[in-house]
């Protein structure tokens, strides 16, 4: 069993951030090879050895049992977990990765057979056996299950860093098809649960864990008992005008409360400057990207990420309270001049963008 603690100097966490969190995690699970595929962790939710046994301890829990419809992450970790919902002929509901094409996938399996529980458990199958459900739909879920990099006896939760989840709950609090009742729980490794994490990271948007399940034990957290608070729906001025185009359904979502008659002012953003990065491996996931600017002092305030197109755009822009007259762009042009991904030099063109 293994617990994290924080460095604490004079009183005060030093240089504590999610991300330096979710590094740590990361480290961990490489360093030990505690993680199966796909490897490496970094910019996933790690899919851990003993998932399995995790899934099971969860499934023998009396909540699981009730629970007639489930919303379960569509992260590697929870597969066994859709896989023990099916086999209990439970309603999945698992989330389209990145909200791209819509919300969620229903899976109705009082039909299935084995073979099509087992594949029906993956993304892909998923998809296919699934039948989409969009905001209209009228739902219950009765419990939520996430992946996780780091969670806390306290109930606070660290993803990988892109917010889905967090939307996820969001959005179906606004439908009615949750409430601040309804569980949320996560299946995680044990080196992945903390004592405590900093509460000062965690903001209005950020979901809460009500119960840990590792592969040796079941953790209900503090959440609940220290009223910390939940969100209630959507906050839309944490949102920028390109994630709401990267995701139809909260622009569905938006335009609906805007004709109610509701501000739905979303974050200002006014791009400076941008470069644009091409001859990346389509295989790129965009978290190994920012991996690799961070490591090499390359800090934009947003990426638009191509990766099907081997491209990406690094933004720059004074509401990150970056002073774009000091960025020196050849610098960093420089820099990325000499970076390569795999066996693909990096290469780098200036762009504007308004």
């Amino acid at each position: 069993m293994v617990y994290f603690y924080f460095i604490v100097v004079n009183n005060t966490l030093e240089h504590i951030t999610k991300e330096s969190i979710r590094k740590q995690v990361w480290d961990y699970l490489e360093k030990h090879n505690l993680a199966l595929f796909p490897r490496p962790v970094h910019g996933r939710i790690p899919n851990f050895k003993g998932c399995e046994a995790a899934a099971q301890k969860l499934a023998d829990l009396e909540v699981f049992r009730n629970a007639k419809c489930i919303k379960i992450s569509p992260d590697k970790p929870q597969e066994p977990v859709r896989r023990q919902a099916l086999q209990l002929r439970k309603e999945v509901l698992m989330p389209i990765p990145r909200l791209r094409s819509g919300l969620f996938v229903r899976l109705t399996p009082h039909s299935f057979t084995n073979d099509d529980i087992k594949y029906a458990s993956t993304i892909n199958g998923a998809k296919e056996l699934g039948r989409p459900v969009g905001l209209d739909a009228v739902l219950t879920i009765d419990i939520l299950i996430l992946g996780s990099v780091a969670v806390s006896s306290q109930g606070f939760r660290i993803g990988k860093g892109e917010g889905f989840a967090d939307l996820e709950y969001a959005i179906l609090m606004e439908m009615g098809a949750i409430n601040e009742s309804t569980p949320v729980i996560t299946t995680v490794h044990d080196c992945q649960v903390f004592e405590d994490l900093p509460q000062k990271l965690f903001k209005e948007h950020d979901t809460l864990v009500d119960i840990i399940v590792t592969p040796t034990r079941v953790i209900h957290t503090t959440a609940r008992t220290n009223n910390l608070p939940r969100p209630h729906g959507v906050i839309w001025n944490l949102l920028t005008p390109k994630q709401v185009a990267d995701m139809p359904i909260l622009q569905i979502l938006r335009k609906k409360h805007i004709s109610n008659g509701e501000v739905c002012t979303l974050k200002s953003i006014s791009y400076q400057l941008s470069l644009r990065i091409t001859n990346i491996p389509k295989t790129t996931r965009v978290r190994e990207l920012k991996d690799l600017l961070a490591s090499n002092g390359i800090k934009p305030s947003s990426i638009t990420w191509h990766g099907a197109a081997g491209s990406a755009i690094l933004h720059y822009d004074e509401s990150h309270g970056q002073n774009t007259h000091q960025i020196n762009m050849d610098n960093i042009c420089s820099v990325l001049n000499t970076l390569k991904i795999g066996s693909n030099q990096l290469r780098v063109n200036s762009e504007n963008v308004s």
